[in-house]
């Protein structure tokens, strides 16, 4: 990063708040995530995109998606065949209908974090925490690529 940026970037930081040590931490963050090794990235990507194919899978068996709103799955209620007793059957479509809501529900929430990682992907800003900006460790991106905060900031919560 050229001087005239670097020293912007100083100062702009310091403004917000931030100490001299605490934007340096920054910027070297910064440069870290930028640098971060293209074929690491590469494989990531892959490892998110696999996920995004299982978990469209997954919520397909069970669930529709919402026309009008992006993201979002509606689970169908379950249709056990016509052999059964009206009562039966009813309380069965409600009870599988209950297990399945949440499932979907966390499985989209999923897929919307994978969503959200490829786009930083493509911004170039990926592997960096949302909260503290410092660069999420490789080792966490590995095991879980769609993380969006660094360990410490996670340990806070």
């Amino acid at each position: 990063m050229p001087f005239f940026i670097s020293y912007f970037f100083t100062k702009v930081n310091i403004l917000r708040g931030l100490s001299l040590s605490d934007t340096c931490q920054f910027y070297i963050s910064y440069v870290k995530i930028k640098s971060m090794d293209k074929n690491l990235q590469k494989q990531l990507k892959k490892k998110l995109e696999a996920e995004k194919l299982r978990l469209t899978k997954d919520l397909r068996s069970f669930a529709k998606k919402d026309p009008k709103m992006k993201g979002n799955w509606f689970t169908r209620f379950p249709f056990f065949g016509t052999n059964r007793s009206h009562k039966d059957e009813g309380a069965e479509k409600i009870e599988e209908y209950e297990k399945l809501l949440p499932i979907e529900h966390n499985l989209e929430l999923r897929l919307k974090d994978i969503n959200k990682a490829l786009e930083e992907i493509k911004k170039g800003v990926y592997g960096k925490c949302k909260n503290c900006n410092g660069k999420i460790n490789i080792e966490r991106l590995k095991a879980f690529p769609e993380a969006r905060i660094c360990m410490k900031c996670s340990r806070r919560k």
